[in-house]
């Protein structure tokens, strides 16, 4: 379809005379002039909100950071190495809560890093009653 017959049609169309003229002036000819002053007004009060929610959102991801369970990458090899030496010292096996106070961690993190351990088949684990006992794979 080319422009003449598009504008042919948007002419004959019931639309208001200022969007006709509009359309026809062209995109260089609209000027839009915004209206700062209420923000020129009101700066008093905005910027110090402004401050505030970016502290805000700051101590926010920092506590989520530290409530988080994830361990770095180094430190879970390290806990690894000490689950797996912990292991061979008890052949029998260790429920996750001993291992988790040997570790001096929380016991759902110490149970993500046994979970990952199993999917890697490097120890066994079986739950039974509720306790969850780890021992090495032979």
């Amino acid at each position: 379809m080319d422009s003449n017959l598009a504008l042919a049609l948007f002419a004959a169309a019931p639309v208001p005379e200022t969007w006709r003229s509009l359309l026809l002036a062209g995109p260089l000819d609209i000027k839009i002039k915004p209206d700062l002053s209420w923000l020129e007004q009101n700066s008093h009060i905005l910027y110090p909100l402004f401050a505030i929610g970016t502290i805000a959102l700051l101590v926010m991801g920092i506590f989520m950071a530290w409530k988080s369970d994830e361990v770095s990458g180094v430190l879970k090899v390290e806990y690894k190495r000490e689950i797996i030496t912990i292991l061979r010292r008890e052949p029998g096996g260790v429920n996750v809560a001993r291992l988790a106070k040997e570790l001096k961690l929380t016991v759902h993190k110490t149970a993500k890093i046994v979970e990952e351990m199993v999917n890697d088949r490097q120890v066994l684990a079986q739950a039974h009653k509720g306790v969850t006992h780890v021992r090495l794979r032979f």
